[in-house]
């Protein structure tokens, strides 16, 4: 079973409380709820059409009395279910909904049997405690190893993160190599200037040798990253596992999920939000520019023909000597260092430069302008505690998104290539 967007949860939640006879009244659902379940629909009492709704009729069929007369004769008391169930959804574009009364006895068989179905997915901490008790601490050895010889592998494990889980799973297809007739994710443009995915293989010879077949490649994306995020300054993270790794590529749709840098902000909060992460995570995330380099193939569009406007003209010049192409050779070792003054420490230097005008790529600086993410950079930008704690909540939101489990997928022996037996 695969984890589920909180929207989709909720959808399916409705559409199963229906079946079980429930009512919802129509102003107890938001439009975008009625909007998701498509032609006529039955809320209880209620049947909505989409014509009849545009032209502010609704017809009420209104069961409410002989439903209330059959549960009198039943004779049971109907109590309202769990408050928490119904309060204050996280990340949700839904209104709250209150549910509706239920019998007690037949029908809260069916609840509980259709809530267990309805579960977010099948990860879960401490995932390998049985199965390879030391799997979360020889990663953590690995990547503590590798952070020390080549630093900068603590920040490709959070681009991995991010590349992974936001092109439709995290599922490790990022890993796959151009081989046995799959076409790599690394291959794709929106990769480019990532690296260091040797040293995932180095970590999974470790875990290989001490569990074989037992911990997959997409859970050591996972944890590689939360451990990164440490070594760099970050917060600890409780991070689930349980994943399984895809036996296919999705190079093929890296463009749709990935944004470009130069995307509006609209285009990129879509991106994020068809993954469960909110604005305020959003902002977040992107605050992993902190750290690390950009290449001069991303940036050149801010600097040549003209120099864009909403950049300091002083660091502009600056760019300007790191860049002296409007073409830049993707072969070339170009780049800028993302944050001058704490290249290689996560915290909310990235939004101070965004307020002194001097975000690197296009996305970044609109971060500051827009005034859906601006009050977040802000208020980033003053308190990196806060800006450390939504990062971290954000990124164990993506770090869930639909992930494979169960029988879906495999654990690779290695992680570049589908098992072949």
């Amino acid at each position: 079973m695969s984890c589920k967007t909180l929207e989709e949860l909720e959808v399916e939640e409705v559409k199963g409380f229906i079946d079980l006879g429930f009512e919802f009244n129509k102003e107890d659902l938001s439009p975008r709820m009625l909007s998701v379940v498509p032609g006529l629909q039955r809320f209880g009492s209620w049947e909505v059409d989409h014509d009849e709704e545009r032209n502010g009729t609704v017809q009420d069929r209104d069961h409410e009395k002989i439903e209330e007369a059959e549960e009198e004769e039943r004779g049971v008391m109907r109590p309202y279910l769990s408050e928490a169930w119904i309060e204050d959804r996280p990340e949700s574009g839904f209104a709250n909904i209150r549910l509706p009364r239920v019998s007690a006895a037949g029908d809260m068989k069916k609840l509980i049997r259709y809530v267990a179905t309805s579960s977010f997915c099948d990860l879960q901490l401490d995932y390998y405690n049985d199965s390879c008790p030391r799997a979360e601490e020889i990663i953590k050895e690995q990547v503590t190893n590798l952070y020390h010889k080549h630093g900068n592998t603590a920040v490709s494990w959070i681009r991995n993160l991010f590349h992974d889980c936001i092109v439709k799973s995290c599922d490790a297809s990022l890993l796959l190599e151009t081989k046995y007739g799959i076409l790599s994710e690394q291959s794709s443009d929106r990769s480019f200037g990532m690296r260091n995915f040797k040293y995932i293989v180095t970590i999974k010879e470790a875990l290989e040798s001490e569990c074989p077949l037992t911990v997959s490649c997409a859970d050591i994306v996972a944890l590689s990253a939360r451990d990164g995020v440490a070594l760099l300054g970050g917060l600890q993270i409780a991070m689930k596992t349980g994943r399984k790794d895809s036996k296919e590529s999705h190079a093929a749709e890296m463009e749709e999920f990935i944004p470009n840098p130069n995307d509006t902000m609209s285009s990129v909060l879509s991106r994020f939000q068809s993954v469960g992460i909110d604005t305020e995570g959003a902002v977040a995330l992107l605050g992993a520019h902190s750290v690390g380099r950009t290449h001069c193939k991303n940036l050149v569009d801010r600097l040549y023909p003209t120099v864009d406007p909403s950049l300091d003209p002083g660091h502009a010049e600056y760019l300007k000597r790191r860049c002296p192409s409007p073409d830049p050779d993707p072969a070339a070792v170009e780049y800028s260092r993302n944050d001058l003054k704490t290249p290689m420490v996560l915290d909310n230097m990235y939004y101070k430069n965004l307020l002194s005008n001097k975000g690197l790529l296009s996305v970044d600086q609109q971060l500051a302008s827009d005034p859906e993410t601006s009050p977040f950079v802000e208020k980033m930008a003053s308190d990196n505690g806060y800006f450390l704690e939504q990062f971290s909540r954000a990124m164990v939101v993506l770090s869930e998104n639909n992930p494979i489990t169960g029988d879906e997928g495999e654990i690779r022996r290695d992680c570049r290539y589908v098992n072949r037996d």
